[in-house]
């Protein structure tokens, strides 16, 4: 051991006595300073404007952008600059033979070397961690956790880039060609993982053995024992390649024989790295402070539920316009969106399954579907004989009430649920859409009925007034069947009683009011403490106050009108009651409702049920128009002689407790506020409201599914604009020529003596 030091001394020595040493320190602290600063004057910026910050810590430190993933995707130009006369230098100058002459062994040699490398990667890493005081000292509650985790794993990556670099050095006289024979050796090792990708068998053995993506996670907060066996394993087989290549200029042996051993060592690697890339030997900890990398408690203890096998089979059919994510060559990318759940289900069964099958938006073209099925097959890399066609896959898993899409079931004692891609930036359902799932398996869905026997609002058409997007819309994240819920169309006329043990009946703009057999079901349904959601019309409250009136509350006649610069006065912003912060319907300041054509609601509340208001107008700008008008044709204005602004209630929440439970009602003067445009509008908050406000509510908490994780504390940038452009001049300027002149100094110094 004390001759390794005395080793790792000298070459530490012979580092600092090159100004290489000092410009590459000079050259990290300032692109260090750039990615670090502009990330924080950002913030500062955001801060000022009145914005919510994101968590800070992970802005400044991870993400896209953030300093320790700059650092990790420039690290390796710096490693050969580094490293490429570690032992080119030696060999060269014939220094070589008396190292080994003398009274150390190859191992101590190698060692030595790569541990002086080691004390210069130590001071990197000591960089990273003075920006990470600086951070400390302008962000509130800097996760200090995660940064030191991060630090670490860039610690990890150096060590490999190091040990690499060593090897490449010890290939060669030329320390030119050290340095490039290291580039390439370190681009080699990030580019093996896109090799074979859509072969079997070697696609997890290239993709295991790639230094691409290891550090992704490590600087998101998740440190495992997958990617530091892969650092420790790399680096300790290109150290044992430096050790064997000088014993080779030692001892010269057969050819057979280190063919041998470097198959062996190969083999012992990969076998080592894909051992320890198995989900259950991988032992994982998550570095942040509030354990966003993992799995929420809630989440963990449903899993924990679970007491048998689980499955999840992706069908991809080749046909659709999701054929992307199920490519071979995506595979493994695919299987690692699913690792925070195997985290805890170590022996869930990923299996994949490709078929082909007509769509809904097909191609014009006159090839059949097998035919179209082969080019496809032929172009992104699939095994046609391994496709399933469209009578075999409707024999194993008929897809057409999935549009034949690609999507997965997850299956578990029997029973199927489907998880599908979404339309959306993320693309990838989250934690809340899978453990929706696996609740819906454990737990049952919630359902809910719609009535649909009387021109009622449907739940499978596209067109504006219809409810497909937030009920059914397979490719829609927020959709009720993506949340946990079963939606069901039904006739009156059809069933006997109507269950009471559903989530909600949906009675939403009946055309005409039910005749008295539908009508009496109805009454029995609420008598019995049934939930319902009551949604009516102007023009059509007589429909539905035969039913509200038990309530104690009515649709009056008229349509609310509300002044505005910009849209048609028929088009209303409901606007949250001081009282709906009571029921969980409450939102933030400001936020609204829109409504398209909705009747005013009059509370008598002499029924026995609890009225809550949920959503009111101002008493400035609304008013309640009587009569019919067409704003097709005449322009629609206040007319203060026979009409009256005043504050008006448009959605009301009724409750009352009966047999132990509590019977929750929902009534609204309009129909439109959950319909397919109304739903998408961007400038008001129907989306959020209805599913994770009212559906909410009806489920008990059930349905949708929140993982209810803590929320980070790091979103206050406590240094002004001034004080961040000081540490500017510090990271810039200051430090940097401090450096230098350090350098300067030790170089005059050394060429006096």
């Amino acid at each position: 051991m004390q001759k390794i030091i005395q080793i790792a001394r000298l070459e530490l020595a012979v580092l600092f006595y090159s100004p290489i040493a000092w410009l590459l320190l000079a050259i990290f602290v300032i692109q260090c300073g750039m990615t670090y600063t502009d990330m924080l004057y950002q913030m500062e910026t955001q801060q000022q404007l009145g914005r919510q910050l994101p968590a800070l810590t992970r802005a400044l430190f991870s993400g896209d952008t953030g300093l320790l993933t700059a650092i990790s995707k420039t690290l390796y130009l710096y490693i050969p600059l580094l490293t490429m006369g570690l032992m080119s230098r030696e060999i060269s100058s014939g220094s070589i033979k008396l190292l080994q002459s003398s009274p150390v062994n190859n191992l101590q040699i190698v060692l030595g070397k790569f541990t002086g490398m080691m004390g210069y990667g130590l001071l990197l890493c000591g960089v990273v961690l003075v920006y990470m005081l600086a951070a400390l000292g302008s962000v509130e509650s800097l996760d200090v956790g995660f940064v030191l985790g991060g630090t670490f794993g860039l610690f990890m990556l150096l060590s490999t880039y190091l040990s690499i670099g060593l090897f490449m050095s010890s290939l060669t006289g030329y320390p030119i060609v050290a340095a490039v024979s290291t580039l390439a050796a370190l681009s080699a090792l990030n580019y093996v993982g896109r090799i074979g990708q859509n072969i079997d068998g070697l696609r997890e053995v290239t993709y295991w053995i790639a230094l691409s993506g290891r550090m992704d996670g490590i600087i998101n907060g998740l440190l495992t024992t997958r990617e530091a066996i892969y650092f420790l394993a790399v680096t300790v087989f290109f150290l044992i390649l430096a050790m064997l290549k000088l014993d080779a200029g030692r001892k010269r042996r057969p050819m057979a024989v280190r063919i041998g051993t470097y198959t062996a060592l190969v083999a012992a690697l990969v076998g080592v790295i894909f051992i320890a890339s198995r989900p259950s030997f991988i032992l994982y900890w998550d570095t942040t402070r509030v354990d966003d990398q993992t799995l929420s408690r809630k989440s963990q203890d449903l899993i924990a539920r679970l007491n048998g096998p689980v499955r999840l089979t992706s069908y991809t059919n080749l046909l659709d316009r999701k054929v992307t994510y199920g490519e071979p060559k995506n595979r493994i990318p695919d299987r690692r969106q699913f690792e925070r759940y195997q985290r805890f289900l170590p022996d869930m069964e990923l299996v994949y399954v490709n078929y082909y099958d007509s769509v809904r938006y097909g191609l014009d073209t006159t090839k059949t579907l097998e035919a179209q099925a082969r080019h496809v097959a032929k172009v992104r890399g699939f095994d046609f004989g391994k496709v399933l066609p469209p009578e075999a896959i409707r024999r194993a898993m008929d897809l057409r009430t999935e549009e034949n899409g690609f999507v997965r079931m997850l299956e578990y004692q029997g029973k199927v649920t489907p998880l599908r891609m979404y339309d959306d930036m993320l693309q990838y359902p989250g934690e809340s859409e899978v453990m929706a799932a696996f609740k819906r398996l454990v737990d049952g869905a919630a359902t809910v009925w719609t009535l649909a026997a009387n021109g009622e609002r449907a739940i499978d058409r596209i067109d504006n007034g219809s409810y497909q997007v937030v009920t059914q819309g397979l490719s829609i994240r927020a959709s009720l069947i993506n949340q946990g819920f079963d939606t069901k169309p039904v006739a009156l006329d059809t069933i006997g009683e109507i269950p009471t043990d559903i989530a909600v009946l949906m009675i939403c703009d009946p055309i005409t009011a039910y005749d008295a057999a539908s009508l009496a079901k109805i009454n029995r349904y609420i008598d019995r403490g049934g939930n319902l959601m009551l949604a009516g019309e102007p023009g059509k409250q007589a429909a539905i106050n035969p039913i509200t009136s038990r309530l104690g509350v009515e649709l009056v006649p008229g349509t609310v009108m509300q002044e505005s610069a910009y849209d048609e006065p028929d088009l209303v912003y409901g606007r949250f009651s001081r009282q709906a912060d009571s029921l969980g319907f409450g939102f933030f300041d400001g936020a609204r409702i829109s409504m398209r054509g909705t009747a005013a609601i009059r509370v008598a509340d002499t029924s026995g049920f609890r009225i809550t208001p949920i959503l009111v107008t101002d008493s400035v700008a609304t008013w309640n128009k009587i009569g019919a008008f067409d704003l097709a044709v005449e322009k629609v204005k206040f007319n203060p002689v026979a009409e009256r602004k005043e504050r008006l209630t448009l959605l009301v929440a009724a409750s009352r407790q009966v047999g132990g439970r509590e019977q929750r009602i929902i009534v609204s003067g309009d129909a439109d506020f959950m319909s397919n445009t109304e739903i998408q509008r961007p400038a008001a908050q129907n989306a959020s409201f209805v599913i994770n406000r009212l559906f909410r509510w009806f489920s008990d908490g059930a349905y949708p599914y929140s993982p209810n994780g803590d929320r980070a504390t790091d979103r206050v940038v406590k240094v002004t604009r001034k004080g961040v452009n000081h540490q500017k001049i510090v990271f810039f300027a200051v430090l940097p020529l401090l450096i230098v002149s350090a350098g300067s100094i030790t170089l005059v110094r050394r060429r006096r003596k």
